[in-house]
């Protein structure tokens, strides 16, 4: 019983040691958020609306980054020489 309580004691004296001279994150608000996040990715799109604005916004940033050419690149530094 002694050493639980001298376990305690020492604990709290410690938890509230770092409280006051630390930025303790709030653990609970940081939980909320996680919660938050992971409801709003297991909710499938409302509407067909938004899924077309998102599908539209995937085929923009995909065509975005191509680069259409109508004839392929070539490598000037490789030669064809026949082989012997």
């Amino acid at each position: 019983m002694l050493q639980f309580l001298v376990g305690f004691t020492f604990g709290s004296l410690v938890g509230m040691y770092l409280a006051q001279n630390y930025d303790m994150p709030n653990l609970a608000k940081q939980l909320e958020e996680i919660q938050k996040d992971m409801d709003a990715k297991k909710k499938p799109p409302s509407s067909r609306g938004q899924l077309q604005h998102w599908l539209q916004e995937i085929l923009t940033l995909l065509f975005s980054r191509a680069s259409f050419t109508s004839e392929p690149k070539r490598l000037s530094s490789v030669q064809s020489q026949p082989l012997l």
